[in-house]
């Protein structure tokens, strides 16, 4: 398992010594715009990094860029450390983002993720308004396959299934049903504790409708919301062994447990895919800037 430290602080933190890199993406509310401009306050050099799905490329400071030419880009920068800003950026940038520096042996890594002081709710409804408004579109899982990331989902082989869940219980049950995904092929993880005491039952409320649905109620786990060490012992856990079998990660849940599952498919490139459903999250989707959480290793 990578050895990752975490770290967190209830107000502004300045590092001793300045990153050689700092990697965001765009700004869409308090707390991403708070955290880019952390960002450029820390590193000595910061570009910008876009995932485009619709041409399956990447724009770094506006510059068009291929997925594979990710690790070259960042080979010829001689980094000796990088300060990404999780979030700005969505799972698409971090993915293919880790992957290339994972080549880079010795690269110190800090990951930087600001939690919301609120969510904005969804208006309508009395329900509706009970709960929160985080995309704008949820395409599904067909066609939303990352280069170099994504691995088409083969049915012949033995699977499993891991899911992080959040707020959007449509995304889950997209999953399932795109997939086929039957009971004893899944493992769904609900953040606990969450950020806030009560948002947990928000995340299970909006799920238990795929859940009963499926009978899925036994293959229930919990890990805390905020840890990336507790996500990556859960995923360990979890895991199907043996030979052909491919453990699909499914990272619909908080930042710190999608960081850890795309550390995991670092490690173990061989037996784990990483499936993802690119929704276009709102903008204004949160208020206020809450806990800031620091999450550190070294490429091995």
């Amino acid at each position: 398992m990578i050895d990752i430290k975490s770290a967190y602080s209830d107000v502004d933190y300045s590092f001793s010594e300045s990153f050689s890199l700092g990697l965001a993406g765009y700004a869409i509310d308090d707390r991403s715009r708070y955290s880019v401009d952390f960002l450029k306050r820390q590193c000595v050099k910061t570009i910008s990094l876009q995932y485009r799905k619709e041409s399956l490329d990447l724009l770094v400071n506006d510059e068009v860029l291929e997925c594979h030419e990710l690790s070259d880009y960042f080979g010829g920068m001689n980094l000796s450390s990088i300060l990404l800003d999780s979030t700005s950026l969505d799972i698409p940038e971090l993915s293919l983002a880790l992957k290339a520096l994972h080549k880079i042996s010795g690269l110190k890594v800090v990951i930087v993720y600001v939690e919301p002081g609120e969510y904005a709710s969804g208006a309508g409804k009395t329900l509706d308004h009970e709960e929160f408004a985080l995309s704008d579109e949820i395409s599904g899982f067909e066609g939303t396959g990352i280069p170099t990331i994504s691995m088409p989902v083969d049915s012949e082989l033995s699977r499993r299934f891991i899911f992080f869940v959040g707020f959007e219980g449509g995304r889950l049950q997209n999953a399932i049903e795109t997939y086929d995904i039957s009971s004893d092929e899944a493992r769904i993880y609900f953040g606990l504790p969450a950020f806030r005491p009560g948002w947990e039952v928000k995340s299970i409320r909006r799920n238990l409708q795929a859940l009963n649905d499926q009978s899925f109620s036994s293959r229930i786990g919990y890990c805390s919301a905020s840890s990336c060490t507790d996500a990556l012992r859960s995923l360990y856990k979890a895991m199907a062994s043996g030979d052909g079998v491919i453990n699909y990660i499914v990272p619909l849940g908080t930042k710190p447990n999608s960081i850890a599952a795309i550390l995991l498919m670092l490690e173990n490139p061989d037996s784990t895919r990483l499936l993802y459903d690119q929704p276009h999250k709102r903008s204004e989707r949160s208020r206020g800037v809450g806990r800031r959480h620091y999450y550190h290793y070294m490429v091995p």
